[in-house]
């Protein structure tokens, strides 16, 4: 308010200024000063609408004869006129400067102040952000869980960078998915399998185990399988050799734990045939 409040009063002066009387003798400036007269507003509004009666009357107060007021309002007159020729831009050069200056500071302090609101405002996902080439699902219907990916459905778009994602398409080939992932999706290390280095008659095959061994497993990582053939059964206890598999998932239901594990079909055949007469061991976790 202090600001518009100075604004005013300079305006003020300024158009005073403007109409400050001119041509006066310093003793005649000094007297209608007296009078309450200093600019040829002032004047005029002393002399009123009855130009005569009012010269007479202000001769009288001031002591200038009539015929000097007569110049004084002709002066005046001619020099408002000279005032009013060109354009208004030319004849108020100095207010319309000072209005655009004023104009700027106030836009400049309204950014400054909407940069501020926007750097305090979270970035909204997308905006912001290294982007780079990144591996998404490009299978037209997405790919399913515990599928095997291979080139042919995977590719390189450029986007948001994402924590976990993968730069080359040679990163994701040989990967089992762990979940259905849909066409267009970003692929995270979350959502394959280790990498596999035999690719050839890939089967899948569900296990039952312990709710112990559940809790040393991790689902997308190897391990190594072992069947120790169940006392009970009444024959030899005997052990396979390891068997390496990926685990792809695990679930509980109620006191019954499973997993479902990916490998070649000679191995998963041996350990298909020894579920009925052996017990699964898990013997260490593979690389």
């Amino acid at each position: 308010m202090g600001i518009i409040y100075r604004w005013k009063n300079f305006l003020t002066d300024k158009v005073a200024s403007k109409e400050r009387l001119i041509g006066l003798e310093k003793n005649e400036a000094a007297v209608l000063a007296e009078t309450g007269i200093h600019t040829s507003t002032d004047l005029w509004e002393i002399v009123g609408r009855n130009p005569s009666a009012g010269i007479d009357m202000l001769s009288k107060d001031t002591g200038i004869s009539k015929a000097r007021l007569i110049a004084i309002l002709r002066l005046q007159g001619v020099l408002e006129a000279e005032r009013r020729k060109g354009s208004w831009s030319s004849r108020n050069w100095l207010e319309l400067g000072l209005l655009i200056g004023l104009a700027l500071i106030l836009v400049l302090f309204l950014v400054s102040r909407s940069r501020g609101v926007l750097t305090a405002l979270p970035a909204p996902q997308g905006w912001l952000g290294p982007r780079q080439a990144q591996v998404i699902v490009s299978a037209p219907d997405g790919l399913p869980a515990f599928h095997l990916v291979d080139e042919g459905d995977v590719s390189l778009a450029p986007g948001l960078l994402q924590p976990g994602s993968f730069e080359e398409v040679s990163d994701v080939v040989n990967r089992f998915t762990l979940e259905a992932i849909p066409s267009g999706t970003t692929l995270l290390t979350s959502q394959v399998s280790t990498p596999i280095n035999e690719t050839t008659n890939m089967r899948i095959l569900s296990l039952p185990i312990t709710s112990h061994q559940l809790a040393i497993i991790q689902v997308g990582q190897p391990v190594y399988i072992l069947l120790s053939q169940n006392r009970s059964s009444g024959k030899p206890v005997s052990l396979t050799k390891p068997i390496k598999v990926i685990i792809l998932s695990e679930s509980t239901e109620g006191e019954k734990s499973s997993i479902i594990v990916a490998g070649t079909e000679s191995d998963l055949k041996i350990l298909a045939t020894g579920l009925g007469y052996s017990e699964i061991i898990i013997l260490s976790v593979g690389n």
